[in-house]
């Protein structure tokens, strides 16, 4: 939720999805009423994405389980936690 217009490319590439993928994905969420899909004001050939209420709800729940998974995943790593997470980074970008 953010001032400008939310469109599948910028969900692509936020995500690191192919547009394929992210419009697969966008269909149905559609479908289950979390996301829907308006006319972009700016850009005739896109499609400006809006959570819906139920989809804002949902993504509220869901938060507090995703980090939990996280910390108990990557609890092993201790105090490495740092270093794992600028090597994964290094490794997605290595320039």
């Amino acid at each position: 939720e953010q001032d400008e217009p939310v469109t599948q490319v910028m969900l692509a590439r936020h995500a690191r999805t192919d547009a394929m993928t992210t419009s697969q994905v966008v269909r149905a969420l559609e479908k289950k009423e979390l996301v829907r899909r308006a006319d972009h004001p700016t850009d005739s050939r896109a499609y400006a994405l809006r959570p819906t209420a139920a989809g804002r709800g949902l993504a509220r729940q869901l938060i507090h389980l995703v980090e939990r998974a996280d910390q108990e995943f990557f609890a092993a790593l201790g105090t490495d936690s740092p270093r794992f997470a600028a090597m994964v980074r290094q490794l997605a970008d290595p320039e």
